[in-house]
C-alpha cells in the first residue's frame, strides 16, 4: 500500500471527524493544510483504491436522545439468518447487527445493538423484533458503561513516496 504524506495526513484528519458546522470538510481541509476540493479529491481517490471503505457520521446515540442501549443476543435457525439479519438491521433502533459462530456453552448467532428512550424501550423494541420475526430466543444485555469510544488513530508513517 502506497500512501504519500498528504494522504496520510488526509486519512488522519478524517479519522479525528467532522466539526458540525456549516462546511465540515471545509473546516477538516484548514486542519489538514489544504483547500476543501483537494482534501475531497484526496478521499474520492483513496476509496476508489480501496484504501477507505467509507466516509461517514457516526452519531452519539444518547446526545439523539436514545440514551437507553443493549446488546440483544439472538439464537436464529441458520436458514433464517440472512433474512433476520437484514430485518433487524433495517430496524431505526438497530446500530449494528453482526453474524457469529454459536459455541456450545453459548447459542446465540445473531447480535444487534439496540437504542431507545430508556432500558424498558430498549427491551420493548427487542420483543417486539422477536415476536415479528418469530425468534423464540433472545437475550438483552443492558449496557452498564462504555469502556471506549474513541476513533482509530491512522499513521501509515514514512512511505518513502514524496507528499505534500
Amino acid at each position: 500500500m502506497n500512501i504519500t504524506a498528504l494522504e496520510n495526513r488526509i486519512i488522519r484528519t478524517a479519522a479525528e471527524g467532522l466539526e458540525p458546522v456549516e462546511h465540515p470538510y471545509r473546516a477538516a481541509a484548514a486542519r489538514a493544510g489544504v483547500s476543501e476540493d483537494e482534501l475531497i479529491s484526496v478521499l474520492r481517490d483513496l476509496k476508489r483504491r480501496g484504501i477507505l471503505r467509507r466516509v461517514c457520521a457516526i452519531l452519539s446515540a444518547a446526545a439523539a436522545g436514545k440514551p437507553g442501549a443493549a446488546l440483544v443476543a439472538w439464537r436464529v435457525r441458520p436458514e433464517n439468518l440472512d433474512e433476520a439479519g437484514r430485518a433487524l438491521a433495517a430496524r431505526n433502533t438497530v446500530s449494528h447487527c453482526i453474524a457469529r459462530k454459536t459455541h456450545p456453552q453459548w447459542p446465540y448467532n445473531l447480535y444487534t445493538m439496540m437504542h431507545g428512550a430508556g432500558p424498558q424501550a430498549v427491551e420493548a423494541e427487542a420483543a417486539a423484533a422477536a415476536r415479528e420475526l418469530d425468534i423464540e430466543d433472545y437475550v438483552v444485555m443492558e449496557t452498564v458503561e462504555e469502556l471506549k469510544k474513541t476513533p482509530p488513530v491512522y499513521d501509515f508513517g514514512r512511505t518513502g513516496r514524496e507528499g505534500a
